[in-house]
């Protein structure tokens, strides 16, 4: 099967309060992106966040089995979920400091163009796409209920693929990274619900 490209199937007008879309037809995010995103989760990040779920880019994690990819982009594509893999979603990516990123309606995931994604990214995003179709996308921006919903997810996400890493062949650089994120996220969680 032969896919199109993103370019053509994904709309800015469609998603109008979506950041990918604003950043596609600004090429940036505005001032509230700064080189250290991830470590300003209080200040900005979250406010980009709560639209969107990212795998973190931690450090370079070996690509999944690119036959694997491809049938799983196949799949993904005959459920309505546009890959996009092109110079646009490299800088926003590069912008997020994310391996990868599951756009807000779950319609969408972004990977690096430039190669196939870790096992882990590419599974971490496929149970965001379903969290969103099942819960819902998050809409309260800087609302707590929204980041702590936000975390939740994302700790649900890694805490499955931990449990699944045999059958989702996660190397141990797979297994190291999600590892981190979950401190991360747990940390964070902690700190939000202490603010009550």
């Amino acid at each position: 099967m032969k896919m199109r490209k993103s370019t053509h199937l994904w709309r800015e007008e469609d998603h109008p309060r979506d950041d990918w879309g604003r950043f596609c037809k600004s090429n940036h995010l505005g001032e509230k992106i700064v080189d250290n995103t991830y470590e300003m989760v209080n200040n900005h990040y979250i406010g980009v966040q709560m639209r969107t779920f990212t795998k973190v880019k931690v450090e370079d994690i070996p690509s999944m089995n690119e036959k694997l990819f491809d049938r799983i982009k196949s799949n993904l594509a005959k459920r309505g979920v546009v890959i996009i893999q092109d110079a646009d979603g490299d800088r926003y990516l590069q912008a997020m400091g994310a391996e990868a990123i599951t756009l807000s309606d779950g319609l969408g995931i972004i990977f690096q163009s430039d190669r196939v994604p870790s096992a882990s990214a590419c599974f971490e995003e496929i149970i965001h796409v379903t969290q969103i179709r099942l819960k819902g996308r998050l809409v309260a921006i800087g609302d707590k209920s929204a980041t702590v919903e936000y975390y939740n997810r994302e700790i649900e996400a890694n805490e499955k693929m931990l449990r699944y890493k045999k059958q989702y062949k996660l190397t141990e650089k797979d297994i190291e990274s999600i590892q981190k994120n979950l401190a991360v996220y747990y940390e964070k969680l902690k700190e939000i619900e202490g603010s009550v």
